[in-house]
């Protein structure tokens, strides 16, 4: 690519993140960040399915193989190999774009190198590794749900410790405590959308689940198994954002009848439209598995249901 071609299509990316980071109210910086982390989450997804279940890596050892690894037996040595190499390639992807987006802007001074090695071996990245695997050997549960619950127990680790490795001016490692005064004071002056992610990669936890039980486990025919994970999400939604989310002040008073059956209408937009419509595109027209599908179409439908929920069903009280 030419590098006037590169400079307007960088330059496009940023203005993308800083036009979506004044409409919610963020840090351009932290909205990039936000971005690179839900591509990095479906990248790893992506190379999880490549790994583990498509005939590209046949080499690899057949699944539920089990393998004595000493301190413990793995019943699936397959999907422990696939987790870490795939975790691998969302990190080389997260490297790249922090480096070369994200914080672009900042100046380093230490060898590439040994940036993307201190990256590689953060907190984060490890603690992700711990928590899918240690899920998946308790509750034997599917590589692809252990995961998407592991990255969100590390994101919320991450928040509440300040570990994540990211640069800062003279390097990736400053102390902890000043990576911990910033995690502190970001969740404390957007701690209402901080509340709003954690409902939504909830609700998607439930709407996974509920469509594995649908699905997988019942038998219910694929569309319908959709319609009744988008329900399960929908209700529980509600009730975390009314109870939980948006109490950091007055809204404009409604019943409770009326708030949901608002959360409701947009649902049909958000989960039953944007949501449901791209999975069952992906899954039963292009042949995307659900556990890619899924992330893909919950990500389109976000922008959407923080200005809806904000905006309209519980919209701030005028001083």
């Amino acid at each position: 690519m030419q590098p006037e071609l590169a400079t307007q299509a960088d330059q496009g990316l940023v203005g993308a993140a800083s036009a979506l980071a004044r409409r919610l109210h963020l840090p351009t910086t932290l909205v990039k960040f936000m971005i690179v982390g839900a591509i990095a989450f479906l990248i790893n997804q992506l190379a999880l399915f490549l790994f583990y279940d498509s005939p590209l890596f046949s080499f690899l050892p057949d699944k539920n193989t089990s393998v004595d690894l000493g301190l413990f037996r793995d019943s699936d040595i397959r999907a422990l190999i696939s987790l870490v190499l795939a975790g691998e390639v969302a990190i080389v992807f997260q490297f790249y774009a922090h480096e070369h987006w994200t914080f672009r802007h900042r100046e380093l001074t230490k060898w590439g190198m040994l940036r993307f090695l201190k990256f590689n071996a953060s907190a984060a990245f490890i603690f992700l590794l711990v928590a899918s695997n240690a899920l998946r050997f308790t509750f034997d549960l599917s590589p692809y749900i252990s995961l998407a619950i592991g990255v969100m127990i590390s994101f919320v680790w991450n928040e509440e410790t300040g570990t994540v490795a990211v640069p800062a001016a003279g390097g990736w490692s400053e102390p902890v405590r000043r990576a911990y005064r910033f995690s502190r004071r970001q969740m404390g002056s957007h701690w209402t959308f901080v509340k709003f992610i954690l409902s939504g990669v909830l609700g998607y936890l439930l709407y996974q689940g509920a469509l594995v039980a649908a699905y997988d486990i019942a038998g219910i025919q694929f569309f319908l198994s959709t319609l009744i994970a988008a329900e399960v999400s929908i209700i529980g939604g509600f009730f975390v954002r009314d109870l939980w989310v948006f109490t950091d002040g007055p809204v404009v008073r409604k019943s409770l009848v009326a708030r949901f059956l608002q959360y409701q209408a947009k649902s049909l937009v958000s989960t039953i439209v944007i949501v449901t419509a791209t999975v069952n595109v992906l899954t039963s027209g292009l042949d995307v598995p659900h556990f890619v599908s899924t992330p893909i179409g919950v990500a389109l439908g976000f922008a959407w249901n923080w200005a809806w929920e904000r905006g309209v069903i519980w919209r701030r009280q005028a001083p």
